[in-house]
């Protein structure tokens, strides 16, 4: 074949196709390209795995409970193959894009919230987001798994077993004196575990 003949179907060889000029752009691709204008920022990533562990009677109550901006918010970025963007939702319920924003971020906390774990009187706000979290990334994990999977020295795993993950209503004082160790390094080390879980959701 000549230099700049064109091969069969009209393309010289060594061309590049115009997939769009010749409409040959899969709806995959569009969507592909559109997700990446929409982006998939720390709070949406946190969203869809919140509502992927919810089961079908969690999830209907979540549905129930949000109003038409949290609704379409659900519906087209958090379950949705390619998430649309803020501008998108924003323009077509007429309002603006930061309010769509907000609005994923008030969803985040409802979410949350139907994933919460009935919370025990001797527990604190610290302890409970632990056990969130883990439900949201490890859940049904051990201890020894769960200190491997994220990186947890001795005192930190002896902690998340005894105290964290215990079913027995126990202090840190307790949890201290059962250990050997001083209460301050059992609250330590509940930080340490709330940090390493935390880079973890953020690294999505």
């Amino acid at each position: 074949m000549m230099r700049g003949q064109k091969a069969e179907g009209g393309v010289a060889p060594g061309a590049k196709h115009d997939f769009r000029r010749e409409g040959l752009l899969s709806d995959r691709l569009k969507g592909l390209r559109k997700a990446g204008t929409a982006g998939y920022g720390a709070v949406l990533s946190r969203l869809k795995g919140c509502v992927d562990a919810l089961d079908e009677k969690k999830l209907a109550e979540l549905r129930a409970s949000l109003d038409r901006i949290e609704l379409a918010i659900l519906e087209r970025r958090v379950v949705a193959e390619f998430p649309e963007s803020f501008g998108d939702i924003g323009k077509d319920l007429d309002i603006s894009r930061e309010w769509v924003r907000q609005k994923e971020k008030r969803l985040l906390g409802k979410a949350v919230g139907e994933q919460s774990i009935p919370p025990r009187k001797w527990e604190g706000r610290r302890v409970r987001n632990i056990k969130r979290m883990l439900q949201r990334r490890l859940g049904g994990s051990t201890a020894e798994e769960i200190g491997y999977a994220i990186g947890l020295g001795p005192v930190q795993r002896k902690v998340l077993d005894k105290y964290i993950l215990s079913d027995e209503p126990v202090t840190q004082q307790q949890i201290a004196e059962k250990l050997g160790i001083k209460k301050a390094r059992v609250t330590t080390a509940v930080g340490s575990i709330e940090m390493a879980l935390i880079r973890i959701e953020k690294a999505g």
